[in-house]
C-alpha cells in the first residue's frame, strides 16, 4: 500500500488491497444536468429530465437551463415533427445511419413557434423526417 500522504481533504482506505481516496467532496466539474440528450440514435434524438440528479457520461450530453420558465414551455414540443426534423438538419449521418448531434448542432435544433403548430403541417414534416433518414441511410 502506498504510505504517502494524500491530498489535503482526502484519506487512503485500503479496500481488498486497493487505495480509493475518498474525498470529503464532490470532484470538480462533474455536473448534474437538468436535461440529458441522447447524441447517437437510429430513429431520433431524446431528450429525458433528470429527475434522478445523475451525472452524465459521454454517451449522452448534458443539458443546463439557462431559462427554466421558457423551457417549460418549449421543452414538451420536442417530440413533435417540427423539432425532429430541426434534429436530422443539424444532426449528421454516421455509418449504419446513425444520427449524431454534436453539442454545436444541439444548440441550434429550433423549437416551432405556437402559430405552425397550428397548422397542421405534421404530416408534410413526417415526410421531410423520412426522407432525411433515407438520405441518412437509416434502415428504420
Amino acid at each position: 500500500m502506498d504510505r504517502r500522504p494524500a491530498e489535503p481533504g482526502f484519506e487512503l482506505k485500503p479496500v481488498r488491497g486497493i487505495d480509493f481516496r475518498v474525498g470529503l467532496g464532490v470532484a470538480p466539474d462533474v455536473l448534474e444536468p437538468d436535461y440529458v440528450l441522447q447524441y447517437m440514435s437510429g430513429r431520433s434524438a431524446n431528450l429525458v429530465q433528470n429527475a434522478a440528479g445523475v451525472t452524465c457520461t459521454n454517451s449522452v450530453h448534458a443539458a443546463r437551463l439557462r431559462d427554466k420558465r421558457l423551457a417549460s414551455k418549449l421543452l414538451p414540443l420536442w417530440s413533435t415533427p417540427f423539432v425532429r426534423l430541426s434534429c436530422e438538419i443539424e444532426g449528421h449521418a454516421l455509418g449504419g445511419g446513425m444520427l449524431k448531434l454534436e453539442p454545436r448542432e444541439a444548440g441550434n435544433i429550433v423549437f416551432p413557434a405556437q402559430s405552425l403548430l397550428e397548422k397542421g403541417s405534421n404530416e408534410l414534416l413526417e415526410e421531410a423526417i423520412v426522407t432525411m433518414q433515407k438520405w441518412r441511410h437509416y434502415a428504420g
